[in-house]
Protein backbone atom coordinates (compact mmCIF):
# COMPACT_ATOMS: atom_id res chain seq x y z
CA UNK A 1 0.00 0.00 0.00
CA UNK A 2 1.36 3.40 -0.97
CA UNK A 3 1.12 6.28 1.51
CA UNK A 4 -0.87 9.38 0.43
CA UNK A 5 1.16 11.61 -1.89
CA UNK A 6 1.13 14.53 0.55
CA UNK A 7 3.30 12.45 2.88
CA UNK A 8 6.00 12.39 0.19
CA UNK A 9 6.53 16.15 0.26
CA UNK A 10 8.92 18.31 2.21
CA UNK A 11 7.54 21.53 3.66
CA UNK A 12 10.09 24.29 3.78
CA UNK A 13 10.31 26.77 6.62
CA UNK A 14 8.44 30.04 6.50
CA UNK A 15 10.35 32.51 4.39
CA UNK A 16 9.83 35.99 3.02
CA UNK A 17 9.08 36.66 -0.64
CA UNK A 18 8.87 39.88 -2.63
CA UNK A 19 6.03 40.14 -5.15
CA UNK A 20 7.56 40.79 -8.58
CA UNK A 21 4.43 40.55 -10.76
CA UNK A 22 0.93 39.06 -10.89
CA UNK A 23 -1.44 37.75 -13.55
CA UNK A 24 -5.11 37.12 -12.87
CA UNK A 25 -6.29 33.55 -13.40
CA UNK A 26 -9.18 33.46 -15.87
CA UNK A 27 -11.53 30.65 -16.89
CA UNK A 28 -14.01 30.12 -19.70
CA UNK A 29 -14.62 31.66 -23.07
CA UNK A 30 -14.86 34.58 -22.94
CA UNK A 31 -12.36 34.54 -20.12
CA UNK A 32 -13.73 35.56 -16.73
CA UNK A 33 -11.43 36.64 -13.90
CA UNK A 34 -11.54 34.40 -10.85
CA UNK A 35 -10.27 36.91 -8.26
CA UNK A 36 -7.14 34.73 -8.00
CA UNK A 37 -3.68 35.57 -9.24
CA UNK A 38 -0.55 33.70 -10.27
CA UNK A 39 2.38 35.55 -8.70
CA UNK A 40 6.04 35.72 -9.58
CA UNK A 41 8.04 36.07 -6.37
CA UNK A 42 11.65 36.28 -5.32
CA UNK A 43 13.02 35.15 -1.95
CA UNK A 44 14.06 38.14 0.12
CA UNK A 45 15.42 38.89 3.56
CA UNK A 46 14.76 41.79 5.89
CA UNK A 47 17.40 43.43 7.99
CA UNK A 48 17.41 46.12 10.64
CA UNK A 49 20.04 48.78 10.02
CA UNK A 50 19.25 50.99 13.02
CA UNK A 51 17.44 49.65 16.10
CA UNK A 52 14.78 52.40 16.13
CA UNK A 53 13.69 51.93 12.48
CA UNK A 54 11.63 49.43 10.52
CA UNK A 55 13.38 46.60 8.69
CA UNK A 56 14.54 47.10 5.11
CA UNK A 57 14.91 44.58 2.30
CA UNK A 58 18.27 42.90 2.17
CA UNK A 59 20.23 43.12 -1.05
CA UNK A 60 20.81 39.80 -2.78
CA UNK A 61 22.97 39.13 -5.79
CA UNK A 62 21.12 35.87 -6.46
CA UNK A 63 17.82 36.83 -8.10
CA UNK A 64 15.58 33.76 -8.18
CA UNK A 65 12.07 34.12 -9.58
CA UNK A 66 9.43 31.45 -8.95
CA UNK A 67 5.66 31.12 -9.33
CA UNK A 68 3.52 31.38 -6.20
CA UNK A 69 -0.12 31.22 -5.18
CA UNK A 70 -1.86 33.12 -2.38
CA UNK A 71 -3.63 30.80 0.08
CA UNK A 72 -6.05 33.62 0.98
CA UNK A 73 -7.41 33.44 -2.59
CA UNK A 74 -8.13 29.70 -2.49
CA UNK A 75 -11.92 30.01 -2.21
CA UNK A 76 -12.26 33.02 -4.53
CA UNK A 77 -14.24 32.72 -7.78
CA UNK A 78 -15.78 35.08 -10.29
CA UNK A 79 -18.64 35.71 -7.80
CA UNK A 80 -16.73 35.45 -4.51
CA UNK A 81 -13.76 37.50 -3.36
CA UNK A 82 -12.59 37.03 0.23
CA UNK A 83 -16.16 36.02 1.17
CA UNK A 84 -17.72 39.03 -0.55
CA UNK A 85 -19.72 39.07 -3.79
CA UNK A 86 -17.85 41.75 -5.80
CA UNK A 87 -20.93 42.25 -8.01
CA UNK A 88 -23.18 42.99 -5.01
CA UNK A 89 -25.07 46.29 -5.08
CA UNK A 90 -23.87 46.82 -1.48
CA UNK A 91 -20.35 47.48 -2.85
CA UNK A 92 -19.78 50.75 -4.75
CA UNK A 93 -19.55 50.05 -8.49
CA UNK A 94 -15.97 51.28 -8.83
CA UNK A 95 -14.61 49.04 -6.05
CA UNK A 96 -12.35 46.25 -7.25
CA UNK A 97 -10.39 43.46 -5.58
CA UNK A 98 -6.66 43.80 -6.20
CA UNK A 99 -3.81 41.28 -6.07
CA UNK A 100 -0.97 41.57 -3.59
CA UNK A 101 0.84 44.82 -4.48
CA UNK A 102 4.04 44.63 -6.53
CA UNK A 103 7.04 45.10 -4.21
CA UNK A 104 5.23 43.84 -1.11
CA UNK A 105 7.22 41.50 1.12
CA UNK A 106 4.99 38.65 2.31
CA UNK A 107 5.43 35.48 4.37
CA UNK A 108 5.33 32.19 2.53
CA UNK A 109 6.62 28.65 2.39
CA UNK A 110 7.39 26.04 -0.19
CA UNK A 111 6.48 22.42 -0.75
CA UNK A 112 8.91 20.21 -2.60
CA UNK A 113 7.41 17.00 -3.91
CA UNK A 114 9.31 15.06 -6.55
CA UNK A 115 10.15 17.47 -9.36
CA UNK A 116 7.49 19.95 -8.27
CA UNK A 117 8.23 23.10 -6.26
CA UNK A 118 5.15 24.99 -5.06
CA UNK A 119 5.39 28.35 -3.33
CA UNK A 120 2.45 29.51 -1.22
CA UNK A 121 2.21 33.01 0.21
CA UNK A 122 -0.30 34.39 2.69
CA UNK A 123 -1.51 37.96 2.30
CA UNK A 124 -5.07 39.37 2.28
CA UNK A 125 -6.27 41.08 -0.87
CA UNK A 126 -7.69 44.60 -0.69
CA UNK A 127 -10.77 46.18 -2.25
CA UNK A 128 -9.97 49.62 -3.62
CA UNK A 129 -12.17 52.37 -4.96
CA UNK A 130 -13.48 55.80 -4.12
CA UNK A 131 -16.15 56.45 -1.51
CA UNK A 132 -18.70 59.22 -1.70
CA UNK A 133 -18.37 61.49 1.35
Amino acid sequence: MNPPSYLNTVQGPTQLYEIISSTEIELGSPAVGQNKWRYVVSPVSLQVIVADTAPVKGVSSDQTYVTAWNVYETQNSDTNAMGVDPTSSAIPADFELYPIPIGAVVPGWYYQGGDQLCIFVAWPNQFEGSCDP
